[in-house]
């Protein structure tokens, strides 16, 4: 007999069957670690956050960010793809997970300049907050 303690299922958040690099708008939601308080207005750790989003965002041909926005301890954003080409057109994830990469090292970069708390961005439940928006 298996004493283990089953694990509850998890629901399926994400859309199944659908194609997270069509083109269209999605939504996403990002928090710090813990969701602790790092972001404010005019910070230099909201200016890093704004910067290397954008960076981020020019690397994809047909990705743009109409609107996103820099909470205490959260940063939304709305990304559009726009490519015809599906073949080489990225996915969200793709996107998500090269600007918490970059924002990450210009973190530690920034603190190991400046002796602030290090801390990493994480994704709040992805499969609840990245969703298409048409």
């Amino acid at each position: 007999m298996n004493n283990e303690k089953s694990l509850p299922e998890r629901k399926r958040l994400r859309l199944q069957n659908f194609d997270y690099s069509s083109k269209g708008a999605y939504f996403i939601t990002i928090c710090t670690k813990d969701r602790k308080i790092l972001f404010g207005a005019d910070s230099k750790s909201t200016q890093m956050i704004e910067r290397t989003f954008l960076e981020t965002i020019q690397q994809y041909k047909g990705v743009e960010a109409p609107i996103y926005v820099v909470m205490p301890n959260h940063f939304h954003a709305i990304i559009t793809i726009s490519r015809a080409d599906m073949e080489s057109a990225p996915t969200v994830s793709e996107i998500v997970q090269s600007f918490k990469r970059h924002s990450t090292v210009e973190y530690i970069k920034m603190v190991s300049l400046t002796g602030i708390e290090h801390i990493c961005l994480r994704t709040i439940n992805p499969r609840a907050f990245v969703r298409p928006l048409s």
